[in-house]
């Protein structure tokens, strides 16, 4: 199935973008596609970037879930 992840896929996806299937193992709710994953990794990159709290959290402890 096209968009979809398996183990076969995550060497290359590590290479390529650092610290995705990190992100990805810490999530409570998995996203069904790569599309949706990589877009919820990129708003946690950009939350981080600006030191803001993850969205429903007041605190400043990072967490990735989004």
């Amino acid at each position: 199935m096209e968009g979809f992840i398996n183990e076969s896929h995550w060497d290359y996806i590590e290479e390529v973008y650092p610290g995705l299937r990190e992100f990805y193992e810490k999530l409570e709710t998995k996203p069904k596609t790569f599309l949706e994953l990589f877009a919820r990794y990129q708003r946690y990159l950009t939350r981080k970037e600006k030191k803001e709290p993850p969205i429903g959290e007041q605190n400043s402890k990072s967490s990735p879930e989004e």
